[in-house]
Formats: C-alpha cells, sequence, structure tokens
C-alpha cells in the first residue's frame, strides 16, 4: 500500500515537478539559509491513510534539490521520512489513518531544526444525486466545518474518454458557495462532458508560509480527500455513449 501511495503522491505533483529542476546536491555542499522548504500533507478517505511529503530545493521553488546527510534530516509527528530518488530528491512516509495535526522537523547541516505545524479539518459528501442530467447543471452539498479563509474546497468531475484510440482523462471543474456548503457544475462544463460513467471528487486544502524557515521561504499544505462517488451522466444526445475505465 505504501508504493500505492508514493505513486500517486508523484502522479499528483508531476505538473509542479515538470517545471522544476530534477538534479540533486549534497546538503552538505551547500548552506542551510540558502535552501527552499516544500511540505505537503494528504489523508485520503479511500485508502485511510494520511501521507507527509518534504522537498528541499537551492536556487528557490524550483531549483536543484537536496539530498540530507547527516546530521541533516526531516520527521514529521517525530517520525523520520524515507529519502526517495524520483524525479530529484524527496521525503515522504505514510500513517495509518487521518492526522489532523502535523509536524514537520528538518535539522539542517547547523543543527539547527525549523518546526513548522498543521492541521486540517474534513470535507465529506452530504448530498448528491448520482445520475447527473448533462443538459442543466449539478449541484452537490458538501459539510466542511470550521472553515478559515484559507481554506479552498474543490470538486470535480473526471471522465476517462476514448479519442481516437486514446484514453483521455477530461475533467470539469465546480464553484464553491462556503455560504451554503454547495458546490455547482454548470452546465457549460458538463457539457464537456459524454454519457457514460464518472467519478465526482471532493477535497478540502488548506496552504500556509512557513513559520521557522531560511531566506528561501517555502510553504506547507495539507489536502482531506472526500470518498469519491461514482456517477452515471446522461441527457447530452450529440455524443456517444462509452464505456470509463
Amino acid at each position: 500500500m505504501k508504493n500505492n501511495l508514493i505513486l500517486a503522491l508523484i502522479a499528483s505533483l508531476a505538473p509542479l515537478l515538470s517545471a522544476c529542476s530534477v538534479d540533486t546536491v549534497s546538503s552538505q555542499d551547500v548552506s542551510t539559509q540558502s535552501i527552499h522548504q516544500s511540505y505537503s500533507v494528504e489523508y485520503d478517505v479511500a485508502t485511510n491513510a494520511t501521507t507527509v511529503w518534504a522537498q528541499f530545493r537551492v536556487g528557490g521553488f524550483s531549483g536543484t534539490t537536496v539530498s540530507l546527510k547527516s546530521p541533516a534530516r526531516v520527521a514529521a509527528n517525530g517520525q523520520t521520512l524515507r529519502e526517495h530518488n524520483f524525479l530529484g530528491t524527496f521525503y515522504s512516509r505514510s500513517f495509518a489513518g487521518y492526522v489532523p495535526s502535523v509536524v514537520l522537523d528538518w535539522t539542517g547541516d547547523d543543527e539547527h531544526t525549523h518546526s513548522n505545524a498543521i492541521s486540517y479539518k474534513p470535507v465529506a459528501i452530504t448530498q448528491a444525486a448520482t445520475t447527473v442530467d448533462l443538459l442543466q447543471a449539478y449541484q452537490i452539498s458538501v459539510s466542511a466545518p470550521e472553515l478559515m479563509g484559507s481554506d479552498t474546497v474543490e470538486a470535480r468531475i473526471r471522465q476517462e474518454q476514448n479519442r481516437n484510440g486514446y484514453n483521455e482523462s477530461i475533467v470539469v471543474n465546480a464553484v464553491f458557495s462556503p455560504q451554503l456548503n454547495q458546490l455547482t457544475f454548470p452546465a457549460s462544463e458538463l457539457a464537456r462532458l459524454q454519457e457514460g460513467q464518472a467519478v465526482l471528487e471532493v477535497s478540502r486544502s488548506r496552504w500556509q508560509s512557513l513559520v521557522e524557515g531560511t531566506r528561501e521561504g517555502g510553504g506547507i499544505s495539507a489536502t482531506y480527500r472526500a470518498r469519491s462517488l461514482e456517477l452515471t451522466l446522461v441527457g447530452n444526445p450529440s455524443t456517444n455513449k462509452l464505456a470509463v475505465r
């Protein structure tokens, strides 16, 4: 399961990593103050696991990745993160269940520890029709307690379509109304989909700057992924029915 979680995390980060350096340098060869910190926490209801990810770079957020050499190290809630070398160097660790608060401790080669913490709340789908008429707006309700200004609630419908012999993932996004705890998919967005099966995905995210950073700064994000919902899409006569992977 751990390998699957890491692969899923790499896939979610691929668009960001594609614009970044994949080279690596030892922490012993750079100044601690020149290192940019980037942290991510994600809980997925489907796997009931929390994954913590960390990456260090020199030259800013897209610069060369840094491999931590003793005494440098990084831990989450006191547990050491494991090093991975794929598209550069990064660190991760998985925890069983939902971990609502995570403290990241990074110790540099100067043996000073930078501590940064983040807490995040859940989100859940409370009302959603499983049959969606593509000719009109589709609305769902969610539970998202204690929303703060830095919180983002997102919903998307993802459908795998076969176009000219190639599978293509089509994603449409909703508009969130925080006062009503509702998300709406406009009919103009749904028009990109075809009759058949699709998946509704809802998440809640938070990003914050670091309390203890270097001169290069950095950030930490946390995401709670609700259980997805299988949908049946109907009502678009201009497209053919299709099977979804």
